[in-house]
């Protein structure tokens, strides 16, 4: 009836064959060079070898690998047995990272590798975090009057904001209110304004 009410509750516990949990990292710098662990876990009843292959994106190269952004490991394995693999990485571009794990078994000891062991014992997943750019912001604005002759616009601008990567914004304005534009947009966007 409409008086009814009820709840339940259930634990799910992920118990595959083979697992890979990578402890990769959160956020990283550009240029940083990080070591990333990986977990791999036999929870079948077989023994055999896997190869464990990372493959990243362009943001980030692997160090020793056969090709820049793809580097493997083999590993043996009894049944319930697990291990950890390092995997160097170098951060070479900002952006988000996107890195794929896989584990494939190559061979079964005393067992043959049918196509439905080959795909049970296997895994992948895969891992994002950002890579942020290793250097504070810097911003600079200066405020010129416009003559008749022809000026550089950029002279007297502090060099290093050129040395990094990023934009340049002009603005044109004719009223004298526009150097109090940073100010007012300060006070209208003050935390606790």
């Amino acid at each position: 009836g409409p008086e009814q009410f009820g709840s339940a509750k259930s634990e799910i516990v992920i118990n595959k064959p083979l697992m890979l949990e990578p402890l990769a990292p959160r956020f990283a710098n550009e240029g940083d060079t990080t070591r990333t662990k990986l977990y791999v876990a036999n929870n079948s009843k077989f023994e055999g070898q896997w190869k464990i292959t990372l493959k990243t994106n362009s943001l980030s190269t692997v160090i020793g690998g056969t090709d820049n952004h793809i580097a493997s490991r083999m590993v043996d394995l009894k049944p319930g047995a697990s291990v950890y693999l390092n995997f160097d990485t170098k951060h070479t571009n900002t952006g988000q990272a996107k890195w794929t794990w896989s584990a494939q078994p190559t061979k079964l000891i005393s067992r043959e590798l049918t196509p439905h062991l080959q795909q049970s014992l296997s895994d992948a997943m895969e891992t994002k975090f950002n890579i942020l750019y290793p250097r504070p912001i810097l911003k600079g604005a200066r405020f010129r009057k416009l003559n008749n002759n022809q000026q550089d616009l950029l002279a007297g601008i502090d060099p290093n904001l050129f040395e990094g990567r990023g934009r340049v914004e002009l603005e044109f304005c004719n009223n004298l209110l526009f150097k109090a534009r940073g100010a007012a947009d300060h006070l209208l966007h003050y935390p606790y304004g």
